[in-house]
């Protein structure tokens, strides 16, 4: 159906890979699903995710839809651009968990 990837980039910082979920699938609530069943499980100090202070992912800003996603997910942009070609912007997204 799909997946997410987890880095562990710091202490309490974790790097999510894009969620992917299978095209056939998508718009029906698996990839909120599972971002919130993550949070969860780090806000209950489970798993390799305790105490996880900061969440961050890159994104296509061309991409309106996921940033969508992403946005409701409550994630936020940090200002960190990256231009990959004409087409093409990285933008490097956060969200706290305080």
């Amino acid at each position: 159906l799909g997946g997410i990837c987890v880095w562990r980039t710091g202490e309490h910082v974790r790097f999510l890979a894009p969620v992917f979920i299978d095209p056939a699938e998508q718009e029906k609530g698996y990839g909120g699903r599972a971002l919130a069943r993550l949070f969860e499980t780090a806000a209950g100090k489970k798993e390799d995710h305790t105490e996880v202070e900061r969440w961050k992912l890159t994104c296509t800003l061309e991409d309106s839809g996921l940033m969508r996603f992403y946005g409701h997910a409550g994630f936020r942009e940090t200002g960190e651009r990256a231009k990959v070609n004409e087409r093409t912007t990285l933008v490097l997204l956060e969200r706290v968990s305080y």
